[in-house]
């Protein structure tokens, strides 16, 4: 089998591919990665027909040629994600970059591997090769960095790193066949090493950003409630008849470059663009411009060295609420090179911004004196109850939901008396009607949570065996259920910062706070393995450790 190289495999002006199994470069720069095809066939069998069955499955259906580069950008696209996070360099600190893999789809097994790489002195400065041997369904980031002190000074230098993510998929509800998937990434950067002085003065972010602690709060067509930040306030952001809502996240900031700096532009050559949010369990989406129209969100002051960006809310994209959970978390993932020039030189900066949930020591929210800049998570809320709901107030008797005020004691599932902190309302087109046997009636938002026999469980995931609890503590089985037009107002309450279980028209459902939080909601378990599947996942894992410990890689 002849040697394959790499960067053959990626069609022209492109940084990532999935793998086309029917297509012979992919094929052979596969079995090349994994050891040959005759290793496979006599010591990996299992291994080697999942191959052969996604090699007959691709020449019946082949792969997008281009998708794993940046995501899934465009109309109502959430899905599977791999990418490369930039790469940033500061004299000070580190050369760096990001390989991260956000998955919709639940797994067998990952091998992700990656490099990077100083192509101009064929150096290798940090790697990976790491295995995530049990089924899941999750996001798999990886960081490789270099010591910048020990960089060749004085001198330009092309930087690269690649990711190879190698999945074994579940089998296939169709034939019941275990296939795989390779994605490939690529990502370049030609750095001119400055001794220890950095371009970089000051990166700072004005939005997303807020002055209270804890998560980034985004509010789609609803009121805020009490000491909740109001600065992302949305109030025509709505559903469409699709399902669909518009994806509205602002960026904002600013780049102050050191004095010799005389101009900085977005650059928009080949290097990727990542401007993305990942959702905590469905996959990712993305900013949906040009690059052609991305570099005109860059506004570059002479007089003060200052490159300014502001990037439309509106993300050019909608996205299926069905994609949704209860507590909507967001990873804001953007990266960006510029191209700037000082005295005759111009070089290629990369710049990051990633949200964190904790920062690392000596960093900041908001601000950093490195092309790279932290920020929290962003947390999204919406859902209510129709406003005939009627709530069981402390003293058991019933009032309208609309007619509920600050102050009011309401009945808990626990039959504790809670006091009412505040009635949030917003509008709704559509909410999910529900009617029991006995004629009993209740009408919520499709992200509100209610109590069942399974659980907790979000109401546009209800289906036609689920029982209702009431408050008594007995089951009703559901008569009717189904989406229903509504195009009026919707309330919830806000009672404690802690999830709280309230009864409405006499069934268990959750309050504003347990509507947000995914403590009030199982997450997905993983589906258990059939025997075929074991088997290949041992056998993969296998191969993983015998590719390791001879660097067949």
């Amino acid at each position: 089998m002849k040697n394959i190289e790499r960067d053959s495999i990626f069609p022209e002006g492109c940084n990532g591919v999935e793998l086309d199994f029917s297509y012979p470069p992919h094929t052979e720069y596969f079995l090349q990665k994994f050891g040959g095809k005759e290793l496979l066939e006599s010591e990996f069998p299992l291994v080697y027909q999942a191959f052969l069955n996604t090699q007959k499955e691709h020449a019946e259906n082949k792969p997008a040629a281009d998708n794993a580069d940046s995501g899934t950008p465009g109309y109502g696209m959430v899905d599977n994600i791999f990418y490369i996070n930039g790469l940033t360099y500061d004299p000070k600190t580190d050369v760096f970059t990001g390989l991260n893999s956000y998955l919709k789809e639940q797994q067998i097994s990952m091998i992700v591997s990656g490099a990077l790489t100083d192509k101009t002195h064929n150096v290798i400065l940090d790697s990976c090769y790491e295995i995530y041997d049990k089924p899941f369904k999750d996001s798999a980031n990886t960081e490789l960095k270099y010591p910048s002190i020990n960089l060749v000074r004085e001198e330009d230098s092309v930087i690269t790193s690649n990711a190879d993510y190698t999945l074994v998929k579940r089998a296939s509800a169709a034939n019941g066949k275990c296939t795989l998937s390779h994605n490939a990434l690529k990502e370049y950067a030609a750095i001119k090493i400055l001794g220890g002085s950095s371009l970089v003065e000051s990166f700072t972010i004005d939005d997303p950003k807020t002055s209270y602690t804890g998560n980034i709060l985004i509010l789609y067509n609803r009121t805020a409630g009490e000491g909740e930040d109001t600065k992302y306030y949305y109030p025509d952001v709505s559903k469409d008849s699709n399902n669909m809502v518009e994806v509205n996240i602002p960026i904002k900031g600013a780049i102050k470059f050191v004095s010799n700096v005389t101009k900085a532009q977005y650059s928009t050559t080949s290097l990727t663009t990542n401007i993305l949010v990942e959702f905590s369990d469905n996959g990712s989406i993305s900013f949906n411009y040009s690059p052609e129209e991305i570099k005109n969100f860059f506004a570059w002051d002479a007089a003060t060295h200052t490159l300014s960006f502001t990037f439309p809310r509106d993300w050019n994209t909608k996205l299926n609420t069905s994609d949704l959970g209860t507590s909507t978390v967001l990873t804001l993932r953007c990266s960006f090179y510029l191209d700037v020039t000082y005295g005759e030189d111009t070089n290629i900066v990369g710049c990051c911004i990633n949200s964190v949930s904790t920062l690392g020591p000596g960093e900041q929210y908001y601000t950093s004196t490195k092309p790279s800049v932290r920020v929290p998570l962003i947390s999204v809320k919406w859902g209510c109850y129709g406003k005939d709901t009627k709530i069981t107030m402390a003293d058991g008797s019933q009032k309208l939901i609309s007619d509920i005020k600050a102050g009011d004691q309401v009945l808990s599932d626990k039959k504790e008396s809670l006091t009412v902190k505040e009635l949030i309302y917003g509008h709704e087109d559509a909410v999910i009607y529900m009617k029991t046997d006995a004629g009993e009636e209740l009408s919520v938002s499709e992200s509100h949570p209610v109590v069942t026999q399974r659980g907790i469980v979000i109401a546009r995931n209800l289906n036609a065996g689920d029982l209702l609890v009431r408050a008594d503590g007995s089951q009703a089985s559901l008569a009717t259920l189904y989406k229903k037009d509504y195009h009026d107002t919707v309330y919830n309450l806000k009672i404690d910062s802690v999830p709280r279980v309230i009864i409405a028209n006499g069934f268990l459902a959750g309050d504003f706070e347990g509507q947000n939080d995914p403590t009030l909601t199982p997450s997905e378990e993983i589906a258990p393995e059939t025997p075929e599947e074991a088997a290949l996942r041992e056998e993969f894992n296998k191969l993983y450790e015998r590719l390791k410990s001879n660097q067949l890689r």
